[in-house]
C-alpha cells in the first residue's frame, strides 16, 4: 500500500511539474489599439560571484535559478517606442560556502525606438541576502526574438559572470 501511494505521489508531482513548465514557457499575446503586447517567461540559471564584504570575507559563488517575466509592447507606428518590462519570478540561490539563501528581486522598464539590440545587457536587479548582509546587484543579459508582426516569440536570459557589486 505504501509503495502504491508513493508511486501515485511521484506521478502527481511529475505531472504538476510538467504542466508548470509548459504553462511557464508559453507566450500570451494581446492586440490593443493596434499595439502588439506579448508576455512570456524565460528561464534563468547559473552562478554569480558575491564580492567580499564584512559578512563574506572571502566572497562566495551563488548558484541561481528561476524565471524572468518579459512583457513587450510593440506599437503600430515606428514613431512610438517599443516598451519592455522585465520582472524576476521565483529567482532563488544558495551560497556554495555559507549555504545562505539569496533571493532575486526587482523589475525594470525600458523603451527602444527600434527592435532592441542583442543582447540587452545588463539589466540590474537585486540579489537579497537572507543573512542580514547587504544586498548586491544581480546583472542579467537578455536576447529577445520578435516575429515580423512584432510578437515576442522567444529569447534567453543569462547571468553576467561576476555579479555582485
Amino acid at each position: 500500500m505504501a509503495q502504491i501511494m508513493g508511486d501515485k505521489l511521484r506521478h502527481l508531482a511529475l505531472t504538476a511539474a510538467m504542466l508548470c513548465a509548459v504553462a511557464g514557457s508559453t507566450a500570451t499575446t494581446a492586440d490593443a489599439g493596434g499595439a502588439v503586447t506579448t508576455s512570456l517567461f524565460l528561464s534563468l540559471s547559473g552562478a554569480v560571484l558575491q564580492p567580499t564584504d564584512p559578512c563574506l570575507p572571502i566572497g562566495e559563488i551563488v548558484q541561481i535559478s528561476g524565471r524572468v517575466r518579459v512583457v513587450s509592447i510593440v506599437p503600430p507606428s515606428p514613431i512610438n517606442p517599443i516598451r519592455l518590462h522585465f520582472n524576476l519570478a521565483d529567482v532563488i540561490g544558495t551560497g556554495q560556502t555559507s549555504g545562505n539563501t539569496y533571493i532575486g528581486t526587482g523589475a525594470q522598464d525600458f523603451e527602444f525606438q527600434q527592435v532592441p539590440p542583442d543582447p540587452i545587457a545588463p539589466v540590474d536587479f537585486t540579489l537579497q541576502h537572507t543573512d542580514g548582509c547587504r544586498d548586491t546587484v544581480l546583472p542579467v543579459s537578455f536576447t529577445l526574438n520578435f516575429d515580423a508582426s512584432g510578437h515576442l516569440v522567444g529569447g534567453s536570459a543569462s547571468l553576467q559572470t561576476g555579479g555582485g557589486g
